[in-house]
């Protein structure tokens, strides 16, 4: 009617009239505009909520309700103007309790944490949107947030009934739902799972799952992260809640919802460590892999990933856990410790003897032996015994062969003795040790066999401690691939050995011989990693002196030994990729 009544007033109108009207008509349009703009502006300039200060109180406050239960910690946010509306949802089967302040601008400082308390870790992160405060627990507790003026009080407490005081069950369920409503996925999980639960409110959406051997716990919490829902637990009860509906002011306007193109994925893992991989993912700070709104979790116990996130990149994030889910190829290293001796030795040993006899007994009568012994009873005629009339006692000890010969029994009652005794020994040794293991890329591997050799010592008390030492063959190895099919070995190789008795009251000590090295090796090839070869020569001479330095019989006086050894140490090692099963 307004736009009708100006045209027709426009054309009874003169000129002049009409571009009066035209210009109070800008003027009035113009005027609206700029009203509109300061109004959107004051709008938009609402001063957003200020976190000043975040304090740990160990008791409870006077102040709050009674707890039915044991506290652990109060955490005190005050705030410069009201109090936000909070979010607060878990994780992770409770072990992470999240705190999101909406509109909230965050000046204070994470406190000072109690060591060894229940909290292992605080963080405070900002964005655009809100403030988060991540609390990580060494245990599920139950909580409580109260409101006090311009405070906001979260306690986390354990109540005292043994429901809640006992170790949750360990329960898996399977479930496959299509279009199914939110409140009726709840209920079928909690019936599942023997929980009690309360729907407080009216729970609406819809949600499709497909789960297999699942923890009831972490497909619950994801549920409630997904649609926003409140949820807590009292006296063993789990009650859910509709989310907390947005402000109708600007200044304390709700965290956005998530995106609409949000899903949830359980990854279950076939080959990789799902903390390993979870790790490997998160090792970029930023985390590019994930939007902002992207949540990572792990259930070590089926060693599935609980990931979050928009579609696009789900399916990215998806492609490259599947490459990284793969089969490690595995090595078979094969040794061979040779070690080989050859002894020689020779020996060449004397006994030379001779007595007179004396057939009357004169005042100053002559005899001659080997000892004052065998002389006197040479002077009375008497032959002595053997070992008795040797001058010259310088035998071989085990001697492979003798020679005695009676030289001369002279009419005067001489007699002249001799007997040479010879050895020879050779010996020849050979061990071949040929220890073999399988591991995988990347991971060490070792074997050994021996033995321990006990070693005595004395104690403070009195007493006597007994320690052990290894004498052992031992591989260790850490192999790793390369893009080329070349291995890259890491290598320490060791073979002891019970050595002999150095001392009185000892125990014997150990021979060693060990290789450590890094070599690079082709597939199915032989390398000789180490070598050790050594020569030994000895020679000893038992003699008398003058006697055995006379030419021809002077070997007669003297007893020789002369002993060759050699030894060598050789370590073959044969590394060859092993191929994974298919199918």
């Amino acid at each position: 009617m307004f736009f009708q009544n100006l045209y027709d007033k426009i054309r009874s109108s003169s000129f002049y009239e009409i571009k009066a009207l035209t210009l109070y008509t800008r003027l009035t349009l113009s005027l609206g505009t700029l009203l509109i703009l300061l109004a959107t502006s004051a709008s938009l300039a609402a001063p957003r909520i200020t976190l000043n200060q975040l304090q740990l109180h160990n008791e409870p406050p006077a102040t709050l309700p009674t707890l039915s239960g044991k506290h652990y910690a109060t955490f005190a946010l005050e705030f410069e103007q009201q109090v936000p509306l909070p979010n607060l949802f878990t994780l992770n089967d409770g072990q992470k309790l999240i705190l999101d302040l909406p509109e909230t601008d965050n000046r204070a400082a994470p406190p000072s944490l109690k060591q060894g308390g229940i909290i292992e870790n605080l963080t405070i992160a900002n964005n655009h949107h809100a403030t988060r405060i991540l609390f990580d627990l060494l245990r599920p507790l139950s909580y409580q947030l109260h409101q006090s003026e311009n405070t906001l009080y979260l306690t986390l407490f354990e109540p005292r009934t043994a429901s809640q005081t006992a170790s949750p069950k360990i329960t898996r369920i399977n479930l496959s739902l299509e279009q199914e409503p939110l409140s009726s996925a709840l209920q079928k999980i909690a019936q599942d799972a023997g929980q009690n639960l309360i729907l407080n409110g009216e729970i609406t959406g819809t949600t499709s799952i497909q789960l297999q051997q699942v923890h009831w716990r972490a497909a619950f919490e994801l549920l409630i992260q997904q649609h926003q829902l409140q949820l807590e637990e009292r006296d063993g009860v789990l009650l859910v809640s509709p989310p907390i509906p947005e402000p109708s002011t600007p200044a304390t306007t709700a965290i956005p919802a998530l995106p609409a193109s949000l899903k949830t994925e359980l990854i279950p893992l076939h080959y990789a460590d799902a903390a390993d991989l979870k790790q490997t993912l998160e090792s970029n700070q930023k985390n590019p892999l994930l939007s902002e709104h992207g949540v990572l979790g792990i259930d070590e116990r089926t060693n599935t990933l609980l990931i979050q996130d928009e579609a696009e990149r789900m399916e990215q994030i998806r492609t490259l856990i599947k490459q990284l889910d793969t089969p490690s190829k595995q090595v078979l290293i094969e040794s061979r410790i040779v070690i080989a001796a050859n002894d020689f030795s020779s020996e060449l040993g004397a006994r030379l003897g001779v007595s007179h006899l004396e057939a009357t007994q004169q005042q100053w009568g002559f005899s001659l032996s080997g000892s004052s012994e065998a002389a006197n009873s040479a002077l009375s005629g008497t032959t002595p015994v053997l070992d008795q009339r040797l001058s010259v006692n310088l035998p071989v000890a085990a001697a492979a062969g003798r020679v005695g010969l009676t030289l001369a029994k002279l009419s005067t009652g001489s007699l002249i003795d001799l007997e040479l005794s010879a050895a020879q020994l050779e010996g020849k040794t050979e061990i071949v040790a040929t220890p073999r293991i399988i591991t995988s890329n990347g991971y060490e591997a070792s074997i050994q066999q021996g033995v321990q050799i006990p070693y005595r010592s004395d104690t403070l008390s009195g007493g006597t401690d007994v320690s052990f030492k290894d004498a052992v063959m031992e591989l260790k190895v850490t192999p790793q691939i390369t893009p080329d099919h070349q291995i890259i070995l890491t290598l320490q190789v060791k073979k002891d050995a019970v050595g002999g008795i150095l001392c009185n009251n000892c125990e014997p000590s150990v021979d060693t011989r060990e290789v450590k090295t890094r070599v690079m090796i082709g597939d199915g090839e032989t390398l000789v990693i180490g070598g050790i070869y050594e020569e030994r020569k000895t020679g000893a001479e038992n003699r008398i002196p003058l006697l055995a330095d006379l030419p021809i019989i002077g070997p007669l006086f003297k007893n020789r030994r002369e002993t060759d050894g050699q030894g060598g140490l050789l370590i073959f090692i044969t590394p060859s990729i092993l191929q994974p099963p298919t199918g």
